[in-house]
């Protein structure tokens, strides 16, 4: 009876489960290139292997980024991160009514063209079967009359309706075209392909998890903004400091808790060893060496500025004319001035 029992108890501890729970967004960090994401569930573990899968993520989750807190006795078995493109991102409700709307728009474009070439088709057959008579039989003035009336009355009406029609689907092209606008101020572009974690874990006793899933992701950012205010000519001046918050993650961080950080996630956070910087000078009484004064720096970029100027200056610091500055990548660049003074228009952001 005792073998019995211990086989029993070893069949249930290698049952797997799989589930869906639903998780939300409970708080979101913006960096000045990229974000971390935060999301919590609450799920209940049976004995054995259960997999969990959270589906119509972001599809730009940085995988090595994944972290899982609130775990308690269970154990992870495995994290996998993939792109789902079956499956499609949930749109707000405001794009999806103007999706809607489109598709009706796009409905009531059809129809009148199916009238317009229905009425076309009447009008060839008028045209091609206006003859009357034969060569061996005349046709009345009455008869005549009578076809000329109706042959005047039907070829107005058509060409009437075909006016209408045309005119409604040009109303119906220009309001579409205002919704497509629309759109693309918000950036509502089908996104086909999701994200999807699927979570293993192992637990030897059934527990109950608040799950904390942290991740970061491209395609998000802030960038500072400025309001400079006076109330008189002689007053102080209000400096308010702002923050642009961008993001197409494919997330709604509608009524989300966020905060801004000028942090980057993606380079290492060692403590930087400070070393002493010399003046680049000759005196009478000391001569000290030359250093290079440049030094390569991570620096990350803001996406949202068109134009950069600066200064270029040669080793010993003086304005250097006549050096060109090229936008890496590509071949617009310029001169510096007679002061080494340069100001480009970028294409890219970078």
């Amino acid at each position: 009876m005792k073998y019995l029992l211990l086989f029993i108890s070893f069949l249930t501890i290698n049952i797997s489960f799989s589930t869906n729970p639903n998780s939300k967004i409970e708080n979101v960090t913006v960096y000045l290139n990229g974000a971390q994401i935060t999301r919590t569930t609450n799920v209940k573990l049976p004995i054995g292997t259960t997999e969990l899968k959270f589906d119509k993520l972001s599809p730009y989750i940085q995988e090595q980024s994944i972290q899982i807190s609130g775990l308690k006795n269970a154990s992870i078995l495995s994290i996998n991160y993939g792109i789902n493109y079956i499956s499609k991102q949930n749109q707000t409700e405001k794009i999806e009514t103007f999706k809607n709307q489109i598709k009706t728009l796009q409905d009531n474009i059809q129809f009148e063209d199916d009238l317009i070439a229905g009425f076309n088709e009447e009008l060839l057959i008028i045209q091609t079967n206006r003859n009357l008579g034969s060569n061996n039989q005349v046709v009345s003035l009455e008869k005549l009359q009578q076809f000329s009336k109706y042959y005047r009355t039907r070829i107005t009406e058509i060409k009437t309706q075909i006016y209408n029609s045309e005119k409604d689907k040009n109303n119906f092209r220009i309001e579409l075209s205002e919704i497509q606008k629309q759109l693309n101020e918000l950036n509502a572009n089908d996104k086909v392909q999701t994200g999807e974690i699927i979570l293993k874990l192992s637990s030897s006793m059934p527990t109950e998890l608040n799950l904390s899933i942290t991740y970061n992701v491209t395609n998000a950012g802030w960038f500072p903004i400025y309001d400079i205010k006076a109330n008189k000519v002689n007053a102080p001046l209000d400096l308010v400091y702002k923050a642009h918050v961008y993001q197409n993650t494919g997330d709604n961080w509608d009524n989300v808790k966020l905060t801004l950080s000028t942090n980057n996630p993606n380079i290492n956070n060692i403590k930087p060893e400070l070393n002493p910087q010399y003046l680049n000078f000759i005196s009478l009484y000391n001569n000290y060496p030359s250093h290079n004064v440049t030094k390569r720096y991570q620096y990350t970029y803001n996406p949202m500025v068109k134009m950069v100027s600066g200064i270029i200056t040669d080793a010993s610091g003086s304005p250097l004319p006549g050096a060109t500055v090229i936008e890496k990548g590509t071949t617009n660049g310029v001169q510096t001035d007679f002061d080494g003074k340069y100001i480009l228009k970028i294409t890219s952001g970078n």
